[in-house]
């Protein structure tokens, strides 16, 4: 192989790597996601209101945790947590998620009111979003990675 070939393939190569995310959950999704209107605070995500929010992304985090149950009252940011993880997970951990709910019809609402608009208001998962314009729909989300 031509070594100026060669060399334009590495540097294309070693441009495009990143190096793994090492913040935390909270701050990438204050970076990164800004909350539809069909949330109950739209806009910039941030655990400045909800502080108790801090230790289950972390619990999420750390590869020693099996699993995170969350116990609280109405409207104080459980269910948020778990919509938040999916565009972390997509963009730093790609792999399969599923994600139940009791019934087609109330998946197929979820998806289309909130993780598709959360999705599309994330810059990372966006950008991937936009090379398929049929990845997204309520029947289920296509991701090329």
């Amino acid at each position: 192989m031509d070594k100026d070939i060669r060399n334009n393939l590495i540097r294309c190569y070693t441009d495009n790597l990143t190096p793994p995310y090492s913040g935390s959950i909270d701050a990438w999704c204050h970076e990164n996601c800004d909350l539809p209107s069909a949330y109950a605070i739209p806009g910039r995500f941030s655990v400045e209101s909800s502080p108790y929010l801090v230790q289950p992304f972390r619990d999420l985090k750390d590869p020693s945790v099996k699993m995170v149950l969350l116990i609280g009252a109405t409207q104080i940011g459980k269910t948020l947590i778990s919509e938040l993880y999916i565009p972390y997970i997509v963009v730093n951990d790609p792999g399969p998620i599923l994600r139940l709910h009791a019934s087609d019809e109330m998946a197929a609402l979820f998806t289309e009111t909130r993780l598709i608009p959360l999705l599309k208001n994330c810059k990372p998962v966006n950008s991937i979003l936009k090379m398929n314009r049929f990845a997204a729909s309520k029947k289920g989300i296509s991701l090329p990675h």
